[in-house]
């Protein structure tokens, strides 16, 4: 064999081994950085957009919405990293019914990381109070969703700016 052969074969070779390093590389971050599905409920509401969308307006109609004034958001106009107290409140013309389900979720608008869904609890006749933790500063996106059994379903998003922990 000659040497410029042998040469051509070991860059060859070399070439082959980057190659399969960088795909290894590759599949590390990939599978680092993976995420679940974001919603597991999405094609049901994809298949149920309409019965959504006539809930939404029948809690309009019923006079349901959800006032945010008392919340740390609409005070301090912002949240930290870490832990955070949501506090709102559901006013309506009638007394909550006891079927409500209120839930909040979060989504980092620049990463796409996403903080689960979780329900708030009820403290007081009207008000609904829970817990939740930004891991990272920025802009996020805080979905809201209240259940009012019978009543219509309210749905409202806010983009919040979170900064990092005081200290």
């Amino acid at each position: 064999m000659s040497k410029s052969l042998k040469k051509a074969l070991v860059l060859i070779g070399i070439f082959y081994l980057f190659m399969f390093a960088a795909i290894g590389y590759t599949l590390a971050i990939a599978f680092e950085k993976h995420q679940d599905v974001m919603d597991e409920a999405y094609f049901e509401k994809g298949l149920n957009y309409q019965e959504t969308l006539d809930r939404r307006a029948l809690a309009q109609k019923n006079g349901w919405y959800v006032d945010w004034s008392k919340s740390r958001l609409n005070t301090a106009g912002h949240l930290y990293t870490g832990k955070n107290i949501l506090e709102l409140q559901l006013l309506g013309p009638v007394k909550i019914p006891t079927e409500t389900v209120v839930s909040l979720g979060a989504d980092f608008r620049a990463g796409g990381s996403q903080i689960k869904k979780m329900a708030l609890t009820q403290k007081g006749e009207n008000t609904f109070v829970g817990e939740i933790v930004f891991p990272s500063p920025g802009t996020w996106e805080i979905d809201l969703v209240v259940n009012l059994a019978d009543q219509g379903e309210i749905a409202e998003s806010k983009l919040i700016q979170v900064l990092p922990a005081e200290r």
